[in-house]
């Protein structure tokens, strides 16, 4: 294997500016945390963490435990207030994980990788004002918009923060592996991806609509930057295409599909006799023992059932092998395809989703995107207030921007968070196909059994933190831009002098 090329001084992680921003972040959600018992599935998640029961499906065995055992560990308070910390403490820590990502990306030079890795291209003097500053802008854009800070103070919804902090953390071991590509711990990172994305299934199905990003981060470094020797790059491509069978087998396994997973495990078995044909069998055994290791905490939903937890909350009793995979496929919803038009059941009669009920969602989720930047203003406006849509179109104008100014300085990373941002947010809202939502659309349909029962907001969560990233970005490329403007004032004036 080829070594590493060491990491210059000015690109190596300030790990310690993102321990100061876990802290910064955590200390505002516990300024405003929640006290005690919120609405929702707060109740539950939170009685069920006590007694180590059963929620509703798909039963989030990976929270139910992490919660009980954090409970047990950090006696403050009352039980409600402990899992609403940890709620909080495992978003700050995503939020830094972001912070990371970001701050790697702008200490980059500007100048094309291929120059920068053959030495040949000039170096720009560190600014640490755009890197941590820009980095932390960031970070906080992206932890205190509407829906991040409401998700991240209480119990009500915590497998989505567990579900942002996964993919966080997935996207900053996506960049430590692009950092060591060629050399023997390159295929122990992706390993450690792997168990993160399959013990998450555990948590929510969430965490895996990272893998497109990372499969598509993955497959251009590998493209754009090949290594070396042909062996190496026919054993990368190996692991690439073991990752990439993994997680389709995960997604089957996930969503209890028979079909999807029989076409996961199809992919996988083609992904490893590839990996067999190129030196890489070995590491395929490992991922696929890695990701039934991960997904093994569905059997506590088994052998807690079995057992019968008292008081008794055993939701939809998987105790036997039938119950546990009707558990996990959420047999207990009624089914929806992304064909059908939500407001009608699952089936031959149902007439398809419209163009009506299509632009009713697009337009629930640019209203949700309205709340991220300035919702305190005409709360009693749901939709579109006026008093909002200066700050919206200033955070879209920010994002827009950021996005350009992270594709110049690192174009990887860029298309990593531009994958996440469009695979959580446009991809999910049209893959999910909820009905019509909770505070728009009664002019076209006013039964309310018609229009979700609550607002469904949250489900966006990674996709609007990942956009707050753009902005902050944005707000860091202006500085350099006003910085630039006023240092070539400065030149001309003591030219003409």
């Amino acid at each position: 294997m080829t070594s590493a090329v060491p990491t210059p001084v000015a690109e190596r992680p300030p790990y310690r500016a993102a321990v100061a921003v876990f802290l910064i972040v955590l200390a505002g959600y516990v300024v405003s945390l929640a006290p005690t018992v919120t609405f929702w599935d707060a109740g539950e998640f939170i009685a069920t963490a006590k007694i180590l029961g059963i929620p509703h499906p798909p039963g989030t065995p990976l929270f139910v435990i992490m919660a009980h055992v954090w409970a047990m560990l950090l006696p403050i308070g009352e039980f409600a207030y402990r899992t609403n910390l940890m709620t909080a403490t495992i978003s700050a820590a995503g939020t830094a994980l972001f912070f990371l990502v970001v701050a790697v990306a702008l200490q980059r030079s500007p100048i094309a990788a291929e120059g920068a890795a053959s030495g040949t291209a000039p170096r720009e003097p560190y600014d640490p004002v755009f890197v941590i500053g820009g980095a932390l802008g960031a970070a906080l854009a992206s932890a205190f918009a509407f829906t991040v800070w409401q998700t991240s103070v209480d119990t009500s919804k915590p497998t989505y923060i567990i579900a942002t902090t996964s993919a966080a953390a997935i996207c900053w071991l996506a960049w430590l592996w692009r950092n060591i590509r060629g050399t023997q711990r390159a295929p122990h990172l992706l390993l450690v991806i792997m168990y993160i994305g399959s013990v998450s299934l555990g948590n929510h199905l969430m965490s895996l609509l990272v893998g497109p990003a990372l499969i598509g981060f993955m497959y251009r470094e590998m493209r754009l930057h090949p290594l070396k020797e042909a062996r190496e790059r026919r054993v990368e491509y190996a692991q690439l295409a073991v990752v990439t069978g993994t997680w389709a087998l995960l997604v089957g396994t996930g969503m209890g599909n028979t079909n999807l997973l029989v076409l996961g495990a199809i992919i996988f078995l083609a992904g490893a006799v590839y990996a067999g044909l190129n030196g890489a069998l070995g590491f395929a055994a490992i991922v696929l023992g890695l990701a039934c290791i991960g997904a093994s905490t569905y059997l506590y939903l088994y052998i807690r059932a079995g057992v019968h937890p008292a008081p008794y909350i055993n939701e939809a009793d998987p105790s036997n092998w039938k119950n546990l995979w009707a558990v996990i496929r959420r047999a207990q919803f009624p089914p929806r395809s992304p064909l059908d038009n939500p407001i009608y059941p699952h089936g031959p009669d149902n007439p398809g989703r419209s163009l009506t009920i299509f632009w009713l969602q697009i337009q629930n989720y640019l209203q949700y995107y309205d709340w991220q930047w300035s919702d305190s203003l005409m709360t009693s406006h749901a939709v579109f207030a006026w008093a909002r849509m200066p700050f919206t179109l200033l955070f879209t104008a920010l994002g827009i921007y950021g996005m350009q100014v992270i594709k110049r300085r690192d174009g990887g990373i860029f298309w990593l968070l531009l994958l996440l941002w469009f695979t959580t947010g446009i991809a999910l809202m049209i893959y999910i196909n909820f009905k019509p939502g909770f505070s728009l659309g009664y002019n076209k349909f006013p039964d309310p059994g018609m229009h979700e029962v609550r607002e469904r907001d949250y489900f966006y969560t990674i996709s609007f933190q990942v956009w707050g990233l753009f902005a902050g970005v944005g707000i860091a490329g202006l500085y350099r831009w006003v910085r630039g403007r006023f240092a070539g004032v400065g030149r001309r004036l003591r030219v003409w002098h």
